[in-house]
């Protein structure tokens, strides 16, 4: 499943356009690039479902975020292994 930008803000009705562009600016959403622009696959939109959290629940500041998500992103990784 692939979904571009406009139906991720559909699906995850707590982020809108500017903030999905932002993340993915910011690396902290990496979507593959698709002929008509950025394609989301069911990683991404969970991860933009935790950001979301991070971002409004839990509110985390901007510069809070990245090293969050380092951690998160090592601790899965280190659960892979």
């Amino acid at each position: 499943m692939s979904m571009d930008e406009r139906s991720v803000v559909a699906e995850v009705r707590r982020v809108t356009l500017r903030e999905l562009r932002l993340w993915v600016r910011e690396g902290w959403v990496q979507p593959a690039q698709g002929d008509t622009g950025p394609m989301f696959d069911e990683v991404d939109v969970a991860r933009v479902r935790l950001l979301c959290d991070l971002r409004k629940d839990m509110a985390l500041t901007t510069d809070a975020l990245p090293v969050v998500l380092t951690l998160i992103d090592r601790l899965h990784e280190t659960r892979r292994d």
